[in-house]
């Protein structure tokens, strides 16, 4: 089990409930929202698809489509990547919903909203910027499409302004460096996963127990 799956699934498998995702969603929009019911989960689990998603969360509330993703390596393609999900996200609710994307009226869409919560090893910014536009084979002054995804460094010390009011959130974020921690001490040691102590496999479940039902 490598290290950066099973931050992934942690981040997944929170982020597949609504209160939670409707939390971190207030934190960083700066909104009061307190019905988890609103929230509509749209994270994509087709296996058929091209590339890996099942470390995808995305959720529509409000006429917004979020798409959160976490990364434990530094990757330039996000915005390429995203841009993938969102389509697949819209085709989807176009099949569902029957609608006619040959008919005369707009088909109106969610607003979309790009979010990369890196941890990794390499040093990075509090928060930045990855843009399409830096993929596309000739640079272009006014591209006639765009892809913004922020990215938020929650390392130790460097968890984000706006993700501190959302208390699971930054549980997440201490789990994260905590495992981190671990994983440092076994590459170390040169330890197997499979020689762990029960004693260190037990604190690891807890804390997602902890996290996933908020008792200790």
């Amino acid at each position: 089990m490598a290290n950066k799956e099973y931050k992934s699934d942690v981040f997944s498998m929170l982020l597949q409930d609504k209160k939670r995702a409707m939390e971190i969603y207030n934190a960083i929009n700066g909104t009061d929202y307190d019905d988890p019911e609103l929230v509509e989960m749209t994270t994509l689990d087709d296996k058929s698809f091209s590339l890996t998603v099942r470390n995808d969360a995305s959720f529509i509330l409000d006429a917004n489509l979020s798409l959160y993703e976490h990364q434990s390596t530094y990757c330039p393609n996000m915005p390429l990547r995203d841009l993938l999900y969102f389509a697949s996200i819209i085709q989807k609710r176009i099949k569902a919903q029957k609608r006619d994307i040959y008919g005369g009226r707009i088909l109106k869409i969610p607003v979309p909203h790009f979010v990369v919560f890196y941890n990794g090893k390499e040093d990075a910014p509090d928060q930045y910027d990855l843009r399409l536009s830096d993929a596309f084979e000739k640079e272009t002054e006014d591209p006639e499409i765009e892809l913004v995804c922020h990215v938020y460094n929650i390392n130790s010390r460097k968890i984000p302004h706006c993700c501190q009011n959302a208390r699971h959130c930054v549980n997440i974020c201490i789990l994260w460096i905590w495992c981190g921690k671990i994983m440092k001490s076994v590459e170390i040691w040169k330890m197997p996963l499979r020689k762990l102590s029960t004693s260190v496999w037990k604190k690891m479940c807890l804390g997602i127990f902890w996290l996933n039902t908020g008792r200790r």
